[in-house]
Parts: C-alpha cells; structure tokens; sequence
C-alpha cells in the first residue's frame, strides 16, 4: 500500500505530530492506517489526514 502522514497524539508532551504511516484502507470519511510498531488504528480524514495545504496553514 502507500505511505501518509498523518496526525497522532504526541507522548509526554502536549500537541500532537505527524507521523509516516502505511494506509491499509480508506473511505470517504475514515482511514485505517499501520503504525511503524505494526498497531493499525482508525483516523478521521478530515481532521488527521496531514496535506500539504494543512502544512502551509501551520507554518503561519
């Protein structure tokens, strides 16, 4: 499948970062994305999907 970013929660600190994942799958509302430890978990597109537009919107 393919690599993404996409947003998690940060440990030991506030906030949260964006990580490489790998996408096992994907609707128009959610995707279920492989954490590099090998976990698969469930992520909102429209608010954990990390795009270049968000990118640029958090470099302000």
């Amino acid at each position: 499948m393919s690599t993404i970013k996409v947003l998690v929660n940060n440990q030991g600190a506030n906030g949260r970062i964006a990580i490489d994942v790998e996408l096992v799958r994907r609707t128009p509302k959610t995707l279920w994305v492989r954490l590099p430890d090998g976990h698969i978990i469930t992520r909102k597109v429209s608010r954990d999907l990390v795009t270049a537009e968000a990118l640029v919107k958090g470099d302000k």
